[in-house]
Order: C-alpha cells, then structure tokens, then sequence
C-alpha cells in the first residue's frame, strides 16, 4: 500500500510542478514582452499644458519674441538698469555666470511685487521662468553666492510700460 501512495505522491508533485513551470514560463514571457501600442484618436489628443517640439523653436532673427507680452534681458553681472521701458507684462532674464564661477544659490525675487523666479542653469548660463511685472518700475534682486563663498547681490531695474501692451 506504500508503494502505490508514494507514486500517488509522486504524480501529483510532478503535476504540481508542470503547473508552477507552466505558470512561470507564462508570466516570464508576459514581462519580457513588448506591449502593444493603442491605436486610435485617443494617442493624438494631448493635454494643453504638454509642449511639442514645434512650441520650443527659435523665433526668426526679424521677430524678437513669439508673444509681445514677454520680453527678454539679458543681464551681463554688470548691469543696473534696462535702458528703455519694456512694454512687457512678463520677462525672462538670462544669463551668464559672473566671471566663469560658479554662482550657486542663486534667487531672482521681482521686490516690486515679491515675485520669486524660478532659475534653469545650463552650463554655465541660465534663464528665468517668466517674472511678473507691475506697471511701472519694478526692481529685481538677485543674490548668488561667488565661488569664494562670499554673498553677492544684484539690482535690476524695469520699467514696465503699461500703454504698449498688447490687447
């Protein structure tokens, strides 16, 4: 009687086992796997706020900027005043680092109306997120610290000009 329970035993190991390999070889090949790609009107509509590449091209030399209300600095770690009014309600400053060093911790805050910029380094040149500006003068701090590990500070003054504004 033994005999007969043990190959019992046996068939249903081997049963249990070809079952469990049968079951991993499928999860196996299930991951390992490519998955297909969804056709249909669904993958060509995307949110507004996803950029394409079309939206990050540079503007021809004959146009300066894409939309009127943005304009652009650019500061050379040397300058103090934008010379003539920017009829912008936005700016994007950019620049380079101040003597090739490192400039880290670097804040843009606009202290006319307490707007703090975001700051994109590339290399050793950076560019600002867009920097609301209010009618009038605004002035835009900015504070880095050197590669001497000394505080420096910046003033930048805009004279934001409300009547050339585009409507």
């Amino acid at each position: 009687m033994q005999a007969a329970e043990r190959r019992h035993e046996v068939k249903f190991l081997l049963v249990t086992l070809l079952l469990v390999l049968g079951l991993a070889a499928a999860a196996f090949i299930n991951l390992m796997r490519v998955p297909a790609q969804k056709s249909g009107p669904a993958t060509t509509r995307n949110p507004t706020s996803v950029k394409t590449d079309s939206d990050f091209s540079a503007p021809s030399k004959g146009v300066p900027n894409f939309d009127p209300n943005v304009g652009f600095v650019h500061w050379d770690c040397r300058k103090s005043t934008v010379d003539s009014p920017v009829g912008a309600a936005y700016i994007r400053i950019k620049g380079a680092s101040c003597r090739g060093g490192a400039m880290r911790n670097f804040h843009v805050v606009n202290s006319s109306n307490g707007f703090t910029a975001s700051v994109f380094w590339s290399d050793k040149n950076f560019t600002t997120d867009l920097i609301d500006l209010q009618p009038g003068p605004n002035r835009i701090s900015m504070d880095w610290i050197d590669a001497r590990g000394r505080v420096q500070t910046s003033e930048l003054s805009i004279l934001r000009a409300e009547e050339k504004l585009a409507k």
